[in-house]
């Protein structure tokens, strides 16, 4: 049963009863993530690979990554809280894995 539908997102939110046990499913369109997976492609790839280092010292602070509040929700459910300070060494070796990669915004390592 479709439980809430966000219609600028395109996120649903669908509950279904299986076995006796509530199971609550959150999907989101895959061009709406693509859409948002490009848009930090760009800002990565707006900073030429050789000169970013020395692009950001000039900053105290920079962008380094853009995380969708889904891939959050799905963190938070294997264990790892974004907002906790002793979860960061996960959250980085996440943004750092070649599988993460887009969520990144800035090139090199987190």
């Amino acid at each position: 049963m479709l439980l809430e539908r966000n219609t600028a997102t395109g996120r649903e939110v669908h509950v279904e009863e299986k076995d006796g046990l509530l199971i609550v499913r959150k999907t989101v369109p895959k061009d709406v993530m693509n859409k948002y997976l490009d848009h930090n492609k760009a800002e990565q790839n707006a900073i030429p690979q050789k000169s970013y280092k020395s692009e950001l010292r000039k900053k105290n602070m920079w962008k380094v990554a853009s995380i969708p509040t889904i891939v959050i929700e799905q963190w938070k459910k294997e264990g790892i809280d974004l907002w906790k300070d002793e979860d960061w060494p996960k959250v980085r070796a996440k943004l750092n894995d070649p599988e993460f990669k887009w969520l990144r915004t800035s090139p090199g390592k987190v």
